[in-house]
């Protein structure tokens, strides 16, 4: 699955300016998608591979920097009376801490919907509700 997304994401990088390029310039499709590819490949034997291991650093810091300040923004927001290890196991047992799943079922795949487009934004004051009901039935303080 994952080959064929690569696969696919690469054909489509190579295709859609080739498109632009025949149309703006009447040339043919075949010839410019040809002409696309062998200068991806003479750039990336060149010295383009450097160039993208660069950028993905770069990129890995800051989502590393964003994952961190979203861990702290979500620190610093939970209410005075819900300590962090409370959230912990309310979480944990709303099973929303298992986030690797070895069991091997594909029929989960028609169930869930494979993206989520739309989400709702948080009521605290309904969380904060919901978690105490929650620590008071499971006893976790």
């Amino acid at each position: 699955m994952f080959l064929t997304q690569r696969g696919l994401a690469a054909g489509f990088t190579i295709f859609a300016p080739a498109l632009i390029l025949s149309v703006l310039l009447g040339w043919d499709i075949n010839l410019t998608i040809l002409v696309i590819g062998v200068l991806v490949i003479i750039y990336t034997t060149v010295g383009g591979t450097v160039a993208v291991n660069k950028t993905h650093m770069q990129q890995m810091v800051v989502i590393s920097f964003g994952m961190i300040m979203a861990f702290f923004m979500i620190y610093r927001l939970l209410p005075d009376d819900i300590s962090a290890i409370d959230a912990d196991h309310v979480a944990g047992k709303m099973g929303r801490l298992n986030v690797i799943d070895f069991n091997f079922d594909l029929s989960i795949l028609l169930r869930k919907p494979m993206l989520k487009t739309a989400r709702t934004p948080v009521n605290m004051k309904r969380l904060k509700s919901s978690m105490m009901k929650s620590i008071r039935k499971n006893n976790l303080r």
